[in-house]
Formats: C-alpha cells, sequence, structure tokens
C-alpha cells in the first residue's frame, strides 16, 4: 500500500465550504415556517441536491 502525504488545506478551499454551509443552513428556512407544503418539501430537496452536486463537484475538483 502506498504512502499517502497529507495535503493542507487552501483558504479557498475554506472559503467555498463556508460558502456551502451558508446555502445550506438558508435553505433550512423553507421548511421553517408555519405552512409546509409539498411545494416547499419538493423546493428544499431539489436546491438540496444541487448545492451537494456541487459541493462534490468542487471538492472532487480541487483535489
Amino acid at each position: 500500500m502506498s504512502d499517502i502525504k497529507a495535503k493542507r488545506v487552501s483558504n479557498y478551499e475554506l472559503f467555498y465550504d463556508l460558502v456551502f454551509v451558508l446555502a445550506t443552513s438558508s435553505l433550512t428556512g423553507l421548511l421553517h415556517g408555519n405552512h409546509i407544503g409539498f411545494k416547499e418539501v419538493t423546493t428544499f430537496i431539489t436546491a438540496n441536491l444541487i448545492i451537494m452536486t456541487l459541493w462534490m463537484s468542487k471538492t472532487i475538483y480541487i483535489t
């Protein structure tokens, strides 16, 4: 098995991780309220999948 060398995390990666945390936390506002219907849940799931896909793509591209 080959030795894996640790790579230092750049400020660029940390910044974009914080951006995705902010986007995900603001998405939860869709589900926080008195009336939660099918539209809100569908919008939340769709937007969450888009954000997760973007984050995964960025992570794979950088590393």
